[in-house]
């Protein structure tokens, strides 16, 4: 007799029975490695869909269903850390490339900013896992709720870096946009999440009963009316808006690519310049010579290079003349030197020299146009200097402000903003004492000086004062920043910035983009002036109606281009409820969504163990 013949009755049946459990036990393991792969190229393809809807390409259609493989898939897992690694899929292929631009000036800087970013991202899809477990039917909404909260955090944690939020790809809807005016750019990331969410829940929906699929149906017809009625109301608002021209201002776009090798000090240079007293002495006097002849040429190609780039920015300005400029506005830092009068003692004769050569075109060019001028160059804070020179190869930072100095038509200054919100790893590097291998994610080694508070300057034009701010290189994507302006009475918002920096492209566009929200929280209009692009006016409802362009091979170029452009700037009196209010919205929707995860918690602490 065969062995399991021989075995009792019961015995028999649990042998024939294990080969089957290790079975399904196996086939159940392919099919969850399966599930998973799965999931993580959906998150990936919803990951290159959100990549599509921001600027260059600006596909912003697609941001109405971008996040619909990423929501399934992060839905479907056992736990929160299958979500959480959806997430991360698609948040790399997602801000990865869409931050490759500041490749061109550090990959370490790069790399670390797309895995800050993309971390928030990893955050929601394990909060949405764990909002549609608790709350299978009202998990949009608390995910709509989740993702501005998180926004929210990322526009305000240590310095704050609020750049492609989701509503920035709608830039161009002037109509749905007008909701910005009420709960800032928040508002319209709530509304394009909440329609994601909806449309995911309607998808995980089919193949379901009747009765199910009915209640799955209701919060996409209504997030699909929200959408609706938010663009029809926002349509009118923008109708009744009152608005009026105020006086002309020109700008100037130089066009000159910026890099690093530029700012600096060649390894020959460096070595030069650190020579101690004993290693000088033990040189020959012809050696000493031939050192400092190659310091002579450094320095003469340094400030060389410096005078050129005012010399450029005039001639295009004296494209205007003729037009009725009021107002002219050059980008960020088109001065390489201090153009504060009491530094001239402090600096060294060449950069004495460009900084002479530079009040004197200032003030030609004043006289020329007859009109005001706002000009971007450093500041030197003399009462840090001491007894010490500006180093004679270049403008040191250490001692210096990125500011904008308001002159009138003869020259004389009339004001002076100091750039408040400053780069990191660009303009100074943040915990350096404590966290000194930081240093490492930039080449710069300089530390600025932040400003201290906004100031509003008074533009005497057309009979009236027209109050301006200036904000500074990026500082035109704080909302909080560009509010504070206005509320001190700035009528009009201009951005001077320097973006010769990224030869890869997205950062202009991007950049723009999100000015245009700036413009309707606070219906100011907006001008922008900027090295490389993109120059334009943007009126107080988000509509850009004049740019810098050229045409290049057929088509309509605004940035990598050189040009000027003029127009009047519109002026509107409307006090927005963003501007009163500030983050109100994206506030609550933070304590809304910490509110139901802690109570999930709670719920869970609490509950009675079987």
């Amino acid at each position: 007799m065969k062995a399991d013949q021989q075995m009792p009755p019961k015995d028999r049946r649990r042998n024939k029975q294990r080969p089957t459990v290790r079975g399904d036990r196996a086939e159940t393991k392919v099919h969850a490695r399966t599930r998973a792969v799965r999931n993580l190229a959906l998150s990936c393809v919803s990951g290159v869909v959100v990549l599509l809807s921001f600027p260059p390409l600006d596909w912003w259609p697609l941001s109405y269903v971008a996040l619909v493989p990423l929501l399934a898939c992060a839905c479907r897992p056992g736990s929160w850390k299958g979500a959480a690694l959806c997430g991360a899929a698609a948040a790399l292929f997602a801000y990865l490339p869409a931050f490759a631009w500041l490749s061109s000036v550090t990959v370490g800087g790069w790399i670390a900013l797309s895995l800050y970013v993309g971390a928030y991202l990893v955050v929601t899809a394990a909060m949405v896992w764990a909002f549609h477990r608790r709350h299978p039917l009202l998990w949009p909404v608390l995910t709509a709720c989740g993702w501005v909260g998180l926004e929210f955090v990322r526009a305000e944690v240590a310095t704050g870096f609020p750049w492609l939020f989701y509503g920035h790809t709608q830039y161009r809807l002037t109509a749905l946009i007008q909701l910005s005016a009420i709960t800032g750019a928040y508002g319209v990331s709530f509304l394009l999440v909440l329609l994601n969410a909806a449309l995911t829940q309607a998808v995980l929906g089919v193949g379901e009963g009747a009765r199910r699929r009915v209640l799955t149906l209701v919060p996409l017809g209504s997030a699909l009316v929200l959408v609706a009625l938010c663009a029809v109301t926002g349509a009118r608002a923008a109708a009744r808006l009152q608005i009026r021209q105020g006086p002309v201002v020109g700008v100037v776009q130089q066009n000159i690519p910026r890099f690093v090798s530029q700012y600096v000090t060649p390894p020959d240079i460096a070595r030069i310049y650190g020579l101690t007293e004993s290693e000088i002495r033990a040189l020959s006097s012809e050696e000493i010579q031939e050192l400092n002849a190659r310091l002579s040429a450094y320095a003469d190609k340094v400030f060389g290079r410096v005078r050129q780039e005012i010399d450029k920015a005039a001639r295009l300005s004296h494209q205007l003349e003729g037009r009725g400029v009021e107002l002219l506005i050059w980008p960020e830092t088109t001065v390489g030197e201090p153009l504060n009068p009491e530094s001239t003692p402090y600096l060294q004769p060449r950069a004495q020299a460009v900084q002479q050569h530079a009040f004197e075109t200032l003030r030609q060019l004043g006289r020329s146009l007859n009109a005001y001028l706002c000009i971007g160059a450093p500041y030197l804070l003399v009462e840090q200097m001491g007894d010490k020179q500006m180093g004679a190869y270049g403008p040191e930072a250490e001692h210096n402000a990125n500011s904008a100095f308001f002159f009138s038509p003869d020259g004389r200054p009339l004001g002076r903003y100091d750039k408040i919100h400053l780069v990191p790893f660009g303009e100074y590097v943040p915990l350096r004492k404590w966290l000194p291998f930081l240093q490492a994610l930039t080449p710069f080694s300089r530390e600025n000086t932040p400003g201290r508070e906004p100031v509003v300057f008074r533009l005497p034009a057309m009979g009236e004062l027209v109050r301006f701010g200036v904000v500074i290189c990026y500082e035109d994507v704080i909302p909080s920043l560009v509010r504070q302006f206005r509320r001190r009475g700035a009528q009009v918002i201009v951005n001077i910035t320097e973006e010769g920096w990224y030869h890869v492209l997205g950062e202009q566009g991007q950049h723009a983009a999100m000015a245009v929200f700036r413009a309707v929280e606070t219906r100011a209009c907006l001008v922008r002036a900027a090295n490389t692009g993109i120059s334009c006016f943007i009126d107080p409802k988000g509509r850009i109606y004049q740019a810098v362009g050229q045409k290049v091979g057929g088509r309509l170029r605004r940035s990598n281009v050189e040009g000027v452009a003029a127009a009047p700037v519109l002026l509107c009196d409307a006090v927005t409820p963003y501007v009163m209010l500030g983050d109100w919205f994206a506030g609550t929707c933070l304590v809304a969504a910490l509110l139901v995860l802690a109570g999930g918690r709670a719920l869970r602490l609490g509950a009675p163990r079987a």
